[in-house]
């Protein structure tokens, strides 16, 4: 019986996997014998050694032309990433000029009138006007193409230029400037705070009635403060005094050199006008 269901299960395995039945090798008691198992899996072909190495050498080939490849695409992408930055770099320094050279030159003009009616009138004053004039046309001349310069060439800069206002200014305009900067130690791009002052003094002075103009700069660890304070008069202006730097090309120079670290605060109105600014420096 035991034989009977043994050889029953060779058969059904036999016929799950697909095999013919062949004849068997039995012992001399009718028990089949095999030499292998027979619900093994079936051993995979070997390949032979030559087609072993020809498939070796395809893939070697294979992971070396896709190494060069990568090299190359590596290569090109450098190479355009480095003419695109030297472009930009070149386009950022073309609008900074361009910024800057659109100094006004009212101012100038303004400035010689007054030293020349100082001439006229044989003024003690006179001379010292023409050294102030003389040191903001060097400072404009050699430090303004400087992407950054120092703070104290800067506040020299702008106390030259306001105390060449006051010359040409009436009695009835009083200009409140101060500075609080006791450490001077830092950089600043330059001319970037004269355009504020300026724009006070072209729509914040009247001939008429007496009037202030407020500039204040404090310097507070790393930060500078500017307050730009004036009373808003309708004159017209000429049209070189039109022209300049202005209020929109300073914000567009402010993005570029210190972005993330400035804060404007402009509050316009018909009778008044006051700027706030916090630079972070350098």
């Amino acid at each position: 019986m035991l034989l009977l269901y043994l050889n029953a299960s060779i058969f059904i395995v036999l016929a799950i996997n697909h095999q013919a039945p062949t004849s068997i090798p039995t012992n001399t008691h009718g028990v089949p014998e095999f030499t292998e198992n027979p619900l093994a899996l079936p051993t995979p072909i070997k390949e032979t050694p030559h087609i072993q190495m020809l498939s070796d050498k395809f893939l070697l080939m294979g992971n070396f032309i896709l190494k060069m490849i990568l090299v190359f695409l590596l290569s090109i992408g450098i190479r355009v990433y480095g003419r695109w930055q030297a472009a930009e770099e070149e386009k950022y320094k073309a609008e900074l000029s361009f910024l800057k050279a659109q100094i006004n030159p009212h101012f100038l003009f303004n400035t010689l009138n007054g030293i020349y009616v100082l001439a006229i009138k044989k003024s003690e004053t006179t001379a010292p006007a023409i050294m102030k004039l003389s040191s903001i046309m060097r400072y404009v001349m050699s430090e303004s193409h400087e992407s950054f310069v120092s703070l104290d060439k800067e506040l020299k800069y702008i106390s030259d230029y306001i105390d060449l206002q006051k010359m040409r200014l009436s009695s009835n305009i009083t200009v409140d400037f101060k500075i609080d900067a006791p450490n001077r130690n830092h950089k600043i791009a330059p001319l970037v705070l004269i355009p504020f002052i300026e724009n006070a003094f072209k729509h914040g002075i009247s001939t008429e009635e007496k009037c202030v103009v407020k500039i204040h700069i404090k310097i507070v660890l790393e930060t500078l403060e500017l307050l730009v304070e004036n009373k808003k008069y309708k004159h017209v202006l000429k049209e070189e005094e039109k022209s300049g730097i202005g209020i929109d090309n300073t914000q567009k120079r402010l993005d570029v050199l210190y972005p993330s670290k400035y804060e404007l605060d402009i509050t316009d109105n018909e009778t008044s006008h006051i700027v706030k600014l916090k630079l972070q420096l350098s």
